[in-house]
């Protein structure tokens, strides 16, 4: 059994149709690429996000999620921070994410909770952690900060 599959199975990723305790839906979609090609013009092309948390239309939480060493396009970029700084207009609060993981072998699942925090965005500026954090410890200072108990 090769090793994405055995974690899949062990912890139980794969839901049957419903979000009850489930974290992918469908796991050959999941997999699935989604192309862009003819969406489009020039320097305005689609991104993705490779997570989004939004609680009760009060936190967003986005999070970007690169190999180390590799960083985040200018375009991309311009995304998260333009979406986060709507949100803070709103008075809401945003936090994007850019975390980095050090996992080569592709048949090995990432995962996001054990990611080292690379940059975090919020009130319109780009802060470094000083010293290394997971994202499971940032989260943690942030549901402290803002009395959060859902996540």
């Amino acid at each position: 059994m090769d090793t994405i599959k055995k974690y899949e199975e062990e912890n139980d990723l794969f839901g049957k149709g419903t979000s009850q305790g489930k974290h992918i839906f469908n796991q050959k979609l999941f997999s699935q690429p989604v192309l862009f090609d003819g969406i489009g013009k020039g320097k305005c092309m689609p991104t993705d996000y490779d997570s989004v948390i939004e609680l009760d239309n009060k936190y967003w939480f986005a999070f970007e999620v690169k190999r180390k060493g590799k960083s985040m396009p200018y375009g991309q970029s311009l995304s998260y921070t333009r979406t986060a700084d709507k949100w803070d207009k709103c008075g809401d609060i945003s936090y994007v994410f850019v975390v980095e993981h050090e996992e080569t072998d592709p048949n090995k699942p990432i995962l996001l909770k054990d990611c080292k925090l690379k940059k975090l965005y919020h009130k319109g500026e780009w802060l470094r952690p000083k010293k290394p954090l997971t994202v499971t410890e940032t989260i943690n200072v942030i549901k402290q900060k803002y009395n959060i108990t859902k996540i």
